[in-house]
């Protein structure tokens, strides 16, 4: 039942139409340049899918979510985003964060809570990314705002 399962899986993800039209580079490029419009398709499809959201999410994770290979979605991130995995999904969640930090709806949610609700599944890894990317700690950028 699993092999059937994922192969269905992997059948309907060769068939996505998610980037049809973009060209992607050649399988065999080792260090393949991707297409302008190939990178922004990439980046409009992560936005709008908020898969950063996930506190389980993984490079393999994200490729198969949008449609794509581990290799094409790892190299748009290092070759023209200039960021590695972790650093380009620990972005869009303080991105995440903040919004919340700002909504006067949150006001009284827990900065712990905030963590999770952003796709962090570490207080710990929450808070030093929020400093590195804001300067500042989520409490004291919540006392700011």
């Amino acid at each position: 039942m699993l092999t059937l399962i994922t192969a269905l899986v992997f059948y309907s993800l060769a068939f996505s139409d998610r980037f049809d039209g973009i060209a992607s580079p050649a399988k065999n490029e080792p260090h393949a340049s991707y297409s302008p419009q190939y990178v922004r398709a990439f980046v409009a499809q992560f936005e709008a899918s908020k898969p950063y959201l996930n506190q389980r999410l993984t490079l393999e994770g994200l490729a198969a979510d949008l449609g794509m290979h581990k290799r094409d979605v790892s190299g748009i991130i290092n070759q023209h985003l200039d960021q590695n995995f972790h650093m380009f999904v620990n972005r869009y969640r303080i991105q995440a964060a903040k919004a919340l930090l700002d909504n006067p709806e949150h006001r009284d949610t827990l900065i712990s809570e905030i963590s999770g609700l952003s796709g962090f599944n570490s207080k710990a890894a929450f808070n030093r990314f929020f400093k590195k990317f804001t300067g500042k700690t989520p409490t004291a950028y919540r006392l700011d705002h």
